[in-house]
């Protein structure tokens, strides 16, 4: 493998890893959230160290989730060197510029991350300038998979039989559903719902979850197009681009996996 920069793209439950010179290079392992890299054993460290020795590489890129903070970031630099991913060039910075630089490139705009910690992003080309939301899944999420859910499932409960019964039989029925929610797993649960019933005709239910999105982050102030990045957004660019119309603001581009769309261009844009 020839000499190039290690990315990647660490999110609450994975990071996934590529490589500027090796277009067919990936790895996916645990995540490297700031507050989680304590669970990762001695064994796991060293482990990882093996294997990240025998890739070549010249510099370290790397976008996370909440690596924010200039503590997260020193955290996440110290067990990045304990891994042997200390190069003299290590960039951490957080997922959301990652986000940004995979959808505009150097160009200024906004960009919408609909997931967990959806999030409505100003971007002047080098930096975010300025940002909407963020909230996390207690009180925010809107225009997310698991905000999806969550309006799926008050609908469904409260009238199971608005929907078609091929639904009511792919969801089941009302106590199987209050147990999945007592469970430790309920948001996983939850979540899961979008692509599970991703072949059903539930538009007004997405086009609630997105136009909530909008009602809370969309500035009032300015128009323009918005970005997006995330599956749910991908799949539901119909509906983002008829409620974006409402609203006269339009549509830039739309991508699933920042990593994916950004590693040919990496090198002649960022460095």
């Amino acid at each position: 493998m020839e000499k190039g920069i290690l990315i990647a793209d660490s999110g609450g439950t994975s990071t996934k890893w590529i490589h500027s010179g090796n277009s067919d290079w990936s790895f996916t392992m645990e995540s490297l959230h700031p507050r989680r890299i304590h669970e990762l054993s001695e064994q796991r460290k060293v482990d990882l160290k093996a294997f990240f020795s025998t890739i070549q590489f010249e510099d370290v890129h790397f976008y996370g989730a909440g690596c924010s903070s200039k503590e997260a970031k020193e955290t996440l630099k110290m067990f990045l060197s304990e891994i042997g991913l200390n190069s003299n060039q290590l960039q951490i910075e957080t997922d959301a510029l990652l986000a940004c630089r995979a959808t505009l490139g150097t160009n200024s705009g906004f960009v919408a991350i609909l997931g967990t910690g959806s999030i409505l992003l100003e971007y002047n080309g080098k930096e975010i300038v300025s940002s909407y939301g963020g909230f996390g899944s207690i009180i925010g999420d809107e225009g997310s998979a698991l905000s999806f859910g969550k309006v799926f499932l008050k609908a469904y409960l409260t009238d199971p039989l608005q929907f078609d019964e091929e639904i009511r039989q792919t969801i089941g029925e009302k106590s199987t559903i209050l147990g999945e929610l007592a469970k430790n797993t309920a948001l996983v649960y939850i979540s899961s719902l979008a692509e599970k019933l991703a072949g059903f005709d539930l538009n007004s239910i997405h086009e609630q979850n997105i136009t909530s999105f909008f009602e809370n982050y969309l500035p009032k102030e300015i128009q323009g197009k918005i970005s997006f990045v995330g599956s749910y957004a991908y799949f539901q660019e119909k509906n983002i681009k008829k409620i974006l119309e409402a609203y006269k603001w339009g549509l830039g581009t739309i991508i699933q996996d920042p990593l994916t769309s950004i590693r040919t261009t990496y090198k002649s844009l960022f460095l």
